[in-house]
């Protein structure tokens, strides 16, 4: 996560010094590198109610025994 923030601060200070062909392909590349990011961020509540589940079928057995 904050090497996200570092390379998307890193790219905008690039942006800057560029002509505006460029910026416009950089801008791009910031914009896919956020979405491809929230995506992944969705998928982290699944993974942490899963453990949850795992943890819970596992005592199960251990109470039976």
């Amino acid at each position: 996560m904050h090497q996200l923030i570092l390379k998307i601060s890193n790219m905008i200070v690039y942006l800057k010094r560029q002509s505006n062909t460029s910026k416009r392909l950089k801008l791009y590349k910031v914009v896919t590198l956020i979405q491809t990011h929230q995506s992944n961020l969705q998928l982290i509540p699944n993974q942490q109610e899963e453990p949850q589940n795992q943890t819970a079928i596992k005592v199960e057995p251990r109470h039976r025994t």
